[in-house]
């Protein structure tokens, strides 16, 4: 989906930034620091989700959210709770309160409505048994596949898991190798989702994972 930042605070909006370019659903198409240049934005391109800030200069947030396309899904963003309600009544997807953590944009982004073309073009999932129950996990949505010897834990982006009896080798044939690596004997990361990595381990979503010595070349190659 494409997606345009308003924000007029150049730290803020260079976490949404950061965020947006390791969720694989969104494009960043246009970073405005003012409602005009937003407007612009709309008229000579799609835009599918805008990131709002409430205080902007000039045309506030809130007074900019009746006058947009009305297909447009916004997630707003701000350091004062007490706009929630009114934001909600004006229709918004989500509320996001500054400084804003990766897993909580996870959870906004959860909430997006993708056009069904892109639902079957480029979303993939699979059906894995859980309990006795066949439940549709997204790969985009898969953080951590972690081994539990003839069992493996799929840590996902809103903080939950599922453990399904499968292991770490007939996982690493349903995932793809661009987006996927295994980086220790008992763990796969998905590339999209690391927010940092040194020589010892990576630091993904909410999760700290060491890498083995004998998956570190391989590591840095997926990395390069």
């Amino acid at each position: 989906m494409n997606c345009v930042i308003v924000e007029d605070e150049p730290i803020a909006a260079a976490i949404i930034v950061e965020y947006i370019s390791v969720t694989p659903s969104l494009t960043l198409v246009g970073k405005c620091s003012n409602a005009q240049t937003a407007i612009d934005a709309f008229k000579i391109q799609t835009v599918d989700v805008l990131f709002l800030d409430i205080h902007l200069p000039g045309i506030k947030g809130l007074d900019l959210l009746p006058i947009l396309p009305k297909n447009l899904q916004v997630i707003l963003t701000t350091a004062y709770h007490h706009y929630a309600l009114e934001s909600y009544e004006l229709g918004v997807i989500d509320y996001l309160l500054k400084p804003i953590e990766f897993a909580r944009f996870q959870k906004a982004i959860h909430k997006l409505k993708q056009p069904i073309q892109q639902i079957a073009s480029t979303r993939k999932f699979h059906f894995f048994n859980v309990n006795k129950s066949m439940v549709r996990v997204w790969f985009d949505e898969i953080i951590v596949v972690e081994s539990l010897r003839e069992y493996i834990s799929l840590w996902l982006v809103d903080g939950s898991k599922i453990t399904t009896k499968l292991t770490l080798t007939q996982m690493e044939l349903l995932v793809d190798p661009h987006h996927f690596v295994q980086i220790h004997r008992s763990y796969i990361v998905a590339i999209y989702h690391i927010s940092s990595y040194n020589a010892t381990e990576v630091v993904i979503g909410y999760k700290t994972i060491p890498i083995g010595r004998m998956y570190k070349d391989g590591f840095v190659k997926s990395m390069s």
